[in-house]
């Protein structure tokens, strides 16, 4: 069995993608599966130009959706017809690859992974009782500034992450690697034991809500993850969701993850506490949402998108996203 199988999704964003294989180590103890997610732009065209003039020229090969049906070894460029969404291919990909590695890393194509580091961690998940585990991960636009290092579930319902104040300081003491009830989906790596018993991502949600769920399970399923704190990965924080800044949009990329979060809790509380709990839960997102800028018009809005969407709804699908992010604010 090999070792690590990572995979990369790539959408309009072939200059993040680039450098993102270019911050890999084309022949390390792992096998790169890209995977091109239906994208509008010249992205295909041109990663395949640089694959051609690339450290992975000779160890690489393009396939369509139909053509890739095993893992294979190199760099594997998977072009789809169809945007999957994040945790539809990463789970087509799996799918496939599951069985043929120890682990599968998912890999955000916006980073830039520092050397050394998939390995460390790997090296982590062989002692720990992890699930899964992620690093430090900082801001590519200042790689001081702590982006993402985990954190731990609130009573509410939410997820508190660890400040980088708390994370510093366990750098500084030597710390190696920390417990965290949750980790991002940007660059976690997964025992392949773990994938095969209880699966990837649910196909619930197009976009949005995979992590959380997928944690959420890691620790109904009795496992932990963990935060690997001596390597780095850097992260350009892109935005395929909000895109330009836009008002609207941006609200509707709120009733988007709060709807997602709602209906995700219908998964783990039984319909009178989902329905009680769904209730103080819209009246904190109503607090919060009036804090941070919106009128009382905007906020009452809002919750009532967010209402109907989780009175209806059991799934987010590509559909119902579309929808989502096209409402108006009348």
């Amino acid at each position: 069995m090999k070792e690590i199988g990572i995979i990369i999704l790539n959408w309009n964003g072939a200059n993040d993608t680039i450098e993102c294989l270019e911050s890999l180590d084309a022949s390390s103890i792992y096998d790169i599966y890209l995977v091109d997610n239906g994208s509008a732009d010249d992205s295909k065209e041109s990663i395949i130009k640089y694959i051609e003039g690339s450290k992975y020229q000779s160890k690489s090969k393009v396939y369509t959706r139909d053509e890739f049906v095993k893992p294979t070894e190199g760099l594997s460029f998977i072009t789809l017809d169809e945007n999957l969404g994040f945790a539809g291919a990463n789970n087509y990909i799996c799918n496939i690859i599951k069985d043929d590695y120890k682990y599968v890393m998912l890999l955000n194509n916006d980073t830039y992974v520092v050397e050394d580091v998939i390995e460390k961690m790997r090296d982590i998940l062989e002692k720990k009782d992890y699930a899964a585990i992620t690093c430090d991960i900082r801001r590519y636009s200042d790689h001081k500034e702590l982006w993402n290092a985990g954190g731990n579930f609130t009573w509410y319902g939410d997820r508190l992450y660890f400040s980088q104040k708390v994370i510093d300081a366990k750098i500084a003491q030597g710390v190696e690697c920390i417990d965290a009830d949750f980790i991002t989906g940007c660059a976690p790596i997964i025992k392949g034991d773990y994938i095969r018993k209880y699966g990837l991502f649910t196909d619930r949600f197009f976009h949005g809500e995979e992590d959380f769920n997928f944690c959420k399970n890691v620790k109904k399923n009795g496992y932990k993850c963990g935060v690997y704190l001596q390597g780095v990965i850097y992260h350009k924080v892109g935005s395929s969701i909000k895109g330009t800044v836009n008002k609207e949009r941006e609200r509707n990329s709120h009733i988007l993850h709060y709807s997602n979060r709602i209906i995700d809790f219908k998964l783990f509380y039984g319909k009178v506490r989902w329905t009680l709990w769904r209730e103080m839960y819209l009246f904190l997102i109503f607090l919060l949402r009036l804090r941070s800028g919106y009128n009382l018009r905007e906020a009452c809005i809002l919750i009532k998108y967010i209402r109907t969407i989780t009175n209806k709804y059991d799934r987010v699908d590509k559909r119902l996203f579309d929808k989502i992010m096209s409402l108006k604010y009348q």
